[in-house]
């Protein structure tokens, strides 16, 4: 219908166009509107990941999708895929996270783009380490580190890192998985990316734990729970509670689990992490019966058969 109001219009409008254009149009404001407004809503959607409230992410993740779709804004479309399979993997659906994390991939490759390459095969492989493979976890970081350059974010560096620090450690190969912790310490430090930090001490702890340097891993759990309150992380809380209850198992120190674990399912309850929760709930009826509290074992219990896999 446009090109046919255009050819009546005829040679007057012809004339307007080549007196009034000696070059190129000027590009629309909206389009620029269109992607800032996307990054805004990507903005709203990783705040509401940082506090566990997936939903609300997912959601502000979607609308930044429609954005940069709506522009054909390939670069913005793979990151908010990267935004939405980080969700889903953070809720235990490995399966849409991957499709979501592989969608990144596929348009980083058409695209060329070392930064989009890097951080989409760092989400494969880390979903590859949920799922327990940690030979196509590692082939995944090793396509990541190879597409480093002098041009390399540093924070999408420090989160590589930590992820391959975190397979080393399943691999029990502690000191591999220390030096690259490391190094993500060192990145995160210096950007000031505090709920990064955080996680990297969380990984700290749990390497000490393995080895049963309890002291020193109560004293990196204690580091996390430091960054993670500063940014009210409320997801960050709920595990450090928990690392440092389970940190106190281990010490033989009951009372002190006891609290820590309470705590953690309060943050738990109040953000709707129900499989935190089932976890927490279960050490929980544990730790009540060894300390005498049979009857607080007992509603512990009730509580957990209540929350059941379906509710997942």
């Amino acid at each position: 219908m446009y090109r046919l109001a255009a050819t009546v219009l005829g040679a007057v409008v012809f004339a307007i166009v080549l007196g009034g254009c000696s070059s190129a149009p000027r590009t629309p404001d909206v389009v620029h509107d269109t992607k800032d407004q996307a990054a805004e809503y990507a903005e709203f959607g990783n705040r509401y990941y940082r506090e566990g409230n997936y939903g609300q992410a997912l959601s502000f993740f979607d609308l930044a999708f429609r954005e940069n779709a709506a522009v054909d804004n390939r670069v913005g479309i793979a990151q908010t895929y990267n935004s939405i399979g980080k969700v889903y993997l953070a809720t235990g659906d490995i399966d849409t996270a991957e499709g979501s994390f592989q969608n990144a991939y596929e348009i980083a490759v058409q695209l060329e783009n070392s930064r989009l390459l890097l951080q989409s095969a760092t989400h494969l492989g880390e979903a590859s380490l949920r799922r327990g493979d940690l030979e196509l976890a590692m082939a995944f970081f090793d396509q990541a580190l190879d597409e480093r350059n002098d041009e390399s974010n540093q924070a999408d560096l420090a989160i590589l890192y930590h992820n391959i620090g975190t397979a080393y450690s399943r691999l029990e190969d502690y000191e591999t998985a220390w030096q690259f912790l490391q190094d993500a310490i060192a990145i995160n430090d210096e950007i000031h990316q505090l709920s990064e930090l955080a996680a990297n001490h969380y990984m700290l702890a749990s390497i000490l734990s393995r080895r049963d340097m309890l002291e020193e891993a109560r004293a990196e759990a204690e580091t996390a729970l430091l960054y993670d309150k500063q940014i009210e992380n409320s997801v960050g809380i709920a595990a450090d509670l928990k690392a440092l209850g389970l940190i106190a198992v281990k010490q033989g120190d009951l009372e002190n689990a006891y609290d820590f674990m309470k705590r953690s399912l309060r943050v738990a309850a109040a953000i709707g992490l129900v499989v935190q929760a089932r976890s927490v709930l279960s050490h929980l009826e544990s730790i009540a019966m060894n300390l005498g509290l049979d009857s607080e074992a007992t509603e512990y219990r009730a509580q957990l058969d209540e929350l059941s896999p379906a509710t997942q």
